[in-house]
């Protein structure tokens, strides 16, 4: 027995010895994958040194002598923090994960290869001026010598057991095109949809259920319209239709990807400047989206954040200029139902173009550890087909995302605009996914416009599809600078922007529709800032601005509120019932999405689950016609408030008694909810549900011991939907800043996770807590405690 003892803790001395070594040799090994911080360190092509300063948070600020010692020195940086995301981004466009990923990836690959962005890229290169191309030719040789001066390379290679491809300069544009179908869909899912719905149910359902123009909407020009009746029994009657099962995950489409953007002019700011805010909402990423940085060259200066993957500061201010995006949901897409003629590969072209042969693309996807994929994609001189109408015709999609005049790199431009309207002239330029830019300079003017490439439509509004072999519809190429609508009127206080709908009238008619956000989000922006404006009429500082970003009032959940406590008391709860505790939870609390609050979640549960018991039997045919049919995207709060107050009997399922009965079975959808994750009313706070979830990649690769240092911390999030501080689990602002033009030092900065891709570097998450709390850090970089001499000779 002795014996045996003594060979167990031997045994176990050996394991935990050979444990730790194991693990001091990991350390060491992931250790040759970091970046170089200090020193000194030669870089081919280089006119003149360039140094690399970096604060406490990792953000580098970039000297040199030129933009294109600049470029080559960003490349570096890039490639040592994030090589492995950049190698992502661009496979995720051209089509080329399953590489590295092995099978699991090749149905992403085969709905981007029908795309063919990287022939696309390459003719995008071959069209840029000659300051683009060589900028970006920079940037690729400043990637791969970056890349080659890791002691080894990026971790993750060594976990997949592969060797990373160099950059090519088409891959800038790659990640162009990635960011590009993260904000658009490349399926027209929207367009379908509503074709879908005038199928199933007539144009007549249009106005009510599809309203492009509402009363609750703020549009910058103040633009609204009447409420459009609800249609009667003659067009829609699913009151003696067959029972429809509920989905089983409830979601009204509220956190879509989208942004919030805002500027105060200079008459109400403390320095004369106007001001610009800015917070991208994306899916929350590991690492972060974004790579903070400043280029300092030949008495210029521009801070904010760049794209890693291209050479280009995307949103900031450059001392006379501040910008910042927001997605615009403008119509860059129409599917153009194709006629064939009697041979399989021909169709009728338009007008008297006669018949017309499709081409045949194929391709062929390298899949890890197995054969290789082929794939054909038919094209048409609109694009590739991409589906079927209801009639069997196939689809062409006719997208500005596959015309390379739609792809440059013009936004360099906006590093040396000084004025709001030279700014102005270079988003008309820029080759950019489309996205509503608001621009303030240093004088003090704000301006309101879209950055991209806007197709000009001619014979139609793009809303439905139609025919276009008759030669009277079609695209007469894209908007000119001068037909791009702009939005500054003179004496103008404060501009907005939440992915609404920001014009009507003939503006509107040229932008077109792809799926407007609801109101609700832009009206409380549009309201915080009056209020600003009219308490701090010359005082305004840029944490205004971020209380406005970081407001979690509930006012669109008001209404609802009252009406989930009036249907509890009619349903007669027991004191000290389920029920009775409900509404105790809902009736004590703030209506705020704070991580805290009991009452958000509970009525926010309450109106998700009138929604879905409302709209999923109105809808069943179009989804069973379309299954990816998109109703969350289109019906508005007016649509659903609407119902619930006129209550038509037409439009109620047979699955119910009335409306009253509807909303009863809401409010026990809540208490189911609440029994399914074993928590009472009183426990059920926001932040329970509301808990950051984002991974890193490899989460779904390795053992969750060894993923749980990489993903970014578990924590209980403030913010919801249907308000400025956008948050789910995976999803909420991606960066957040606030800055006057020639003030960055009042600026501030906010951003989930940090600058560096390696969990071992002190900036993997460096700055992260900060973006959690809403905290304020500097927008500029801080105090120099690492610097970096990249050389010439």
């Amino acid at each position: 027995m002795k014996t045996v003892t003594r060979w167990t803790i031997r045994i176990v001395i050996t394991l935990i010895v050979l444990t730790v070594a194991l693990g001091f040799w990991a350390h060491h090994f992931l250790e040759q994958s970091l970046a170089v911080l200090d020193g000194s360190t030669h870089l081919s092509g280089l006119s003149s040194s360039v140094t690399v300063e970096r604060d406490n948070l990792g953000v580098p600020t970039i000297r040199g002598k030129s933009r294109l010692d600049i470029a080559r020195a960003l490349g570096f940086i890039h490639a040592q923090d994030r090589f492995f995301q950049m190698d992502l981004t661009r496979r995720r466009s051209a089509g080329e994960l399953s590489e590295l990923f092995g099978k699991r990836a090749v149905a992403v690959d085969k709905a981007a290869r029908r795309n063919e962005f990287r022939v696309l890229a390459k003719n995008v290169l071959l069209r840029a001026s000659k300051e683009e191309r060589d900028v970006v030719e920079a940037y690729t040789e400043g990637v791969n010598a970056g890349l080659a001066s890791l002691k080894s390379k990026p971790f993750e290679y060594s976990l997949l057991r592969l060797t990373p491809a160099p950059w090519k300069a088409e891959d800038c544009v790659l990640v162009a095109a990635s960011m590009l179908i993260t904000l658009q869909d490349d399926q027209n899912r929207y367009e379908q949809s509503l074709v879908t719905l005038h199928d199933t149910y007539g144009r007549k359902s249009l106005p009510f259920f599809a309203s492009l123009i509402t009363p609750d909407d703020a549009a910058l020009d103040g633009s609204t319209a009447p409420g459009a009746p609800i249609p009667g029994p003659d067009v829609i009657n699913i009151r003696d239709a067959k029972p429809v099962a509920l989905n089983s995950l409830i979601d009204d489409g509220s956190l879509m990807p989208g942004s919030n953007s805002m500027a105060i002019s200079g008459a109400h700011t403390t320095t004369g400047a106007a001001m610009v805010a800015n917070d991208m909402h994306l899916e929350i990423s590991v690492p972060g989206r974004w790579y903070r940085a400043c280029f300092i060259w030949d008495n210029n200066r521009v801070t904010g954040v760049t794209l890693a993957g291209t050479p280009l500061i995307i949103a900031g201010s450059n001392g006379h200029v501040a910008w910042g995006f927001t997605n615009s949901c403008v119509d860059t897409a129409d599917m153009v139902p194709i006629a064939r003629s009697e041979q399989d590969n021909e169709y009728h072209g338009p007008g008297t173009s006669g018949i017309l042969k499709m081409s045949r693309h194929e391709s062929v996807i390298l899949v890890k550890g197995s054969d290789p994929v082929k794939m054909t994609t038919d094209w048409t001189i609109w694009g590739p087909i991409i589906g079927k109408d209801s009639d069997n015709r196939p689809l062409a999609l006719h997208w500005t995302g596959h015309m390379a005049e739609a792809f440059n790199f013009s936004l360099l431009g906006m590093e040396k605009a000084t004025t709001a309207d030279e700014a102005i002239e270079v988003a008309h330029q820029a080759g950019i996914p489309i996205q509503n830019i608001l621009i303030a300079d240093s004088a003090g003017k704000i301006a309101w416009t879209v950055a991209g490439k806007v197709p000009k439509r001619v014979g139609f509004d793009g809303r439905l599809t139609v025919p276009w072999v008759y030669g009277d519809r079609h695209w007469d190429g894209l908007l000119s600078s001068k037909e791009t609508p702009v939005w500054s009127p003179a004496g103008v206080d404060y501009l907005w922007t939440a992915n609404q709908r920001i014009l009507g009238g003939e503006a509107l008619q040229l932008l077109g529709d792809a799926g407007y956000a609801r109101p609700a989000r832009a009206a409380q922006i549009r309201d915080d800032l009056k209020n600003l404006v009219t308490t701090k009429p010359k005082g305004i500082v840029p944490k205004d601005l971020l209380s406005v970003q970081l407001d979690d009032r509930a006012l669109a959940l008001i209404k609802w509120k009252e009406l989930l406590l009036n249907q509890i008391a009619a349903m007669h709860p027991e004191k000290g019932s389920d029920l009775d505790q409900l509404a105790e939870a809902v009736r004590t609390d703030d209506l705020r999405a704070d991580a805290s609050s009991t009452a958000y979640r509970l009525v926010r549960e309450f109106k998700l689950a009138t929604w879905n018991r409302v709209f999923t039997p109105i809808f069943a045919p179009c989804v069973e016609a379309y299954p990816e049919f998109q109703y969350r995207h289109m019906v508005s709060e007016y649509t659903l408030w609407t119902l619930i107050q006129q209550k038509p009997m037409h439009l109620l399922a047979a699955n119910y008694l009335s409306w009253d009965d509807l909303l009863h079975q809401s409010v026990n959808d809540v208490l189911v909810s609440l029994k399914k994750v074993h928590v009472s009313p009183k426990e059920a706070t926001w932040g329970k549900q509301n808990t950051l979830a984002s991974k890193h990649p490899f989460s779904a690769l390795l053992p969750s011991l060894l993923t749980r240092s990489l993903n970014f911390p578990a924590d209980q999030m403030s913010g919801g939907d249907d308000m400025p501080r956008i948050q789910g689990q995976t999803f909420g602002a991606s960066e957040r800043f606030a800055v006057s033009p020639g003030h960055e030092e009042e600026g501030i900065f906010e951003m989930p996770g940090g600058q560096s891709a390696h969990p071992l570097s002190s900036y993997y998450i460096a700055g992260h807590e900060a973006w959690v709390k809403g905290e304020p850090t500097a927008f500029l970089p801080g105090k120099t405690e690492h610097v970096l001499a990249l050389t010439a000779q």
